[in-house]
């Protein structure tokens, strides 16, 4: 139930095959496989991991499930993550629940959060100053958000999106792959615009087309916005 590592492989009181199940002392590291428990120390090696996790730096090849706390959370491409993740750098692959820290990268099913956000691909929430993805299907919330193919809502100061099939709300919102960010209801018909103050607290919508690019940006200076509907 308990073991220590005080200086790698060959200082360790057991060897890396042997599972440890209990408390394990990373003084200053150790490895082993499969380790479930208690897991504190400097830096952490193993396959696979359950339990809590405290450590200055963990490295997992394979799969983790409970609680990782480091100031650097490393996983390999392939791995999987199961339940919370903090770190200052935290890198994981298929990352099933909460993912935070100041830099995050993964590929997200549930909440990512951090200053710096990154997503192969999110399905959930991005909370962050800035936020990336190749495909997002839920809500990018921050001050800056970019993503390849949006399926849901971009919520900040600058969206960059280049497919759209939601919303995205901001000042400057950027889709190339569009005629126009923001489109009406085909079916609805043509009507002149309305005046620029209708009442104190009239929305205000300006496209701005330019002829050498097809992107296209849209400003919005005051809520709320009628409801809109894409292709």
């Amino acid at each position: 139930p308990f073991h220590t590592g005080p200086g790698g492989d060959e200082l360790q009181l057991v060897s890396p095959e042997t599972a440890i199940i209990g408390l394990r002392l990373n003084l200053p590291v150790a490895f082993n496989h499969d380790v479930a428990g208690l897991d504190i120390g400097l830096f952490s090696y193993a396959d696979n991991f359950s339990g809590i996790r405290l450590n200055l730096g963990s490295w997992t090849d394979k799969t983790v499930r409970g609680v990782d706390v480091s100031l650097w959370a490393m996983m390999l491409e392939g791995s999987e993550f199961g339940g919370i993740q903090i770190a200052g750098l935290g890198i994981a692959h298929h990352v099933r629940g909460i993912q935070a820290g100041l830099l995050t990268y993964g590929d997200i099913r549930g909440v990512q959060m951090g200053l710096w956000n990154t997503a192969i691909d999110l399905r959930g929430l991005q909370l962050g100053l800035a936020n990336f993805s190749d495909t997002s299907r839920g809500l990018q919330l921050g001050i800056f958000n970019s993503s390849g193919t949006v399926r849901g809502l971009q919520l900040g100061l600058v969206n960059y999106a280049c497919s759209l099939r939601g919303l995205q709300i901001g000042l400057l919102n950027i889709v190339p792959d569009s005629s126009h960010p923001l489109q009406p209801p085909p079916s609805a018909p043509p009507s002149d615009p309305p005046p620029l103050v209708s009442r104190p607290l009239a929305s205000f919508a300006a496209a701005v087309p330019s002829a050498a690019s097809p992107v296209q940006t849209t400003f919005f200076l005051l809520p709320p916005f009628p409801p809109l509907r894409y292709k």
